[in-house]
């Protein structure tokens, strides 16, 4: 179970809150703030993937949310960002709209860096370069990876062997 700080000032502004809400959800939501698009919608309500808060209904997710102010949900699944086009560029999920297309080939993408990253595959370019030899990458996670050969870091282990593996 995760451990929150509680945002005081926050707090204040309390009474904006439904008198359906917890003091403790709303703790929660102004805590865990960066993070509120990791919940998950079930037939039981909304449950956060991280720690332990259960709220009854989607509804009171997005009641919550809206008291952030900042926030805006999607209106058809958990997700939620602050930031406008984060919300716009999610609904092509929904929506299945893939705008950004490929000038070399016919694919299409939804997101202008994921088209970037594909037209790399026909232009050979890679950006991404390691700094102790002369291995370079057309992708960020590629050099992310490689630097795991020199580091020797093996984030990932098993839980039954303890067997360590870096990717």
């Amino acid at each position: 179970k995760t451990q929150h700080s509680v945002n005081t000032r926050a707090l204040r502004d309390s009474s904006r809150l439904p008198s359906t809400l917890s003091q403790r959800a709303l703790i929660h939501v102004l805590a865990c703030r960066p993070r509120v698009g990791t919940l998950a919608a079930t037939q039981d309500g909304v449950h956060l993937s991280f720690c332990s808060l259960s709220l009854a209904s989607l509804e009171q997710y997005r009641s919550l949310v809206s008291v952030q102010g900042r926030l805006q949900s999607c209106r058809q699944c958990t997700y939620a960002t602050k930031k406008k086009n984060h919300m716009r560029t999610h609904l092509r999920k929904h929506t299945g709209e893939r705008p950004y297309r490929c000038h070399l080939c016919p694919a299409v993408f939804a997101r202008n860096n994921t088209l970037t990253k594909h037209v790399r595959t026909h232009t050979g370019e890679r950006p991404y370069s390691c700094s102790h030899c002369s291995s370079s990458f057309s992708r960020e996670d590629g050099l992310v990876l490689h630097m795991r050969t020199h580091t020797g870091e093996r984030p990932f282990s098993c839980v039954d062997c303890n067997a360590s593996f870096s990717q």
